[in-house]
């Protein structure tokens, strides 16, 4: 991933980074980022919502004032509401890979869905298939605004694709971006505009 992003920024002066996201601190220190982005729905592979919480106020702390944070995850308003049970599968043919995926409620639990993926590989007429089970937290649009909120991220934005389309309720995504204020006295005088 890294490789694709650095052939398609050319010539743009970019540098890229992989860390783990429960040490985001440790790369903070070294220097501030202008864009630090979630995608692919990981943040809902986090432990707890605490957890979620936290992973925001990091990105923020180590955003540069005016630097951009973005998050994108599963819709998991739609799919709490409608107990949507199987994503639509994805098939590559010609790569002969097809990828699964279902949810499980536990106990009819909204505090943690099951994601059961299962991947199919045929190669050389033989079949195999590697079936996974984890744990998700189905992460709210609301919940998600109020971390960017509390750590007073500005300008927050809710989208519901990366076209820059609306989120509405059936939106395939819930695309949330926030922007760190250019100075801590936009930050303390937030903190005394709140409640």
């Amino acid at each position: 991933m890294i490789q694709l992003a650095r052939e398609k920024t050319g010539n743009l002066e970019c540098r890229f980074e992989v860390g783990d996201m429960h040490h985001l601190k440790e790369m903070g220190r070294r220097e501030s980022y202008d864009l630090v982005y979630s995608l692919g729905n990981s943040l809902a592979h986090l432990p707890g919502r605490e957890d979620a919480a936290g992973l925001i106020a990091e990105c923020h702390s180590i955003l540069k004032p005016g630097g951009v944070l973005i998050v994108q995850i599963v819709n998991f308003d739609r799919v709490i509401s409608k107990k949507i049970k199987e994503l639509p599968v994805i098939s590559r043919e010609e790569a002969g890979v097809t990828f699964v995926r279902k949810y499980e409620y536990p106990a009819g639990d909204q505090i943690m869905i099951n994601f059961v993926s299962e991947l199919i590989v045929n190669k050389g007429g033989k079949t195999e298939s590697i079936v996974n089970s984890l744990p998700l937290i189905p992460l709210k649009s609301g919940e998600l605004k109020a971390f960017f909120e509390a750590v007073f991220f500005k300008e927050i934005a809710l989208f519901g694709d990366f076209s820059g389309s609306a989120f509405v309720a059936d939106s395939p995504a819930t695309i949330i971006c926030g922007l760190r204020p250019q100075t801590e006295g936009s930050r303390l005088q937030a903190a005394g505009n709140r409640p």
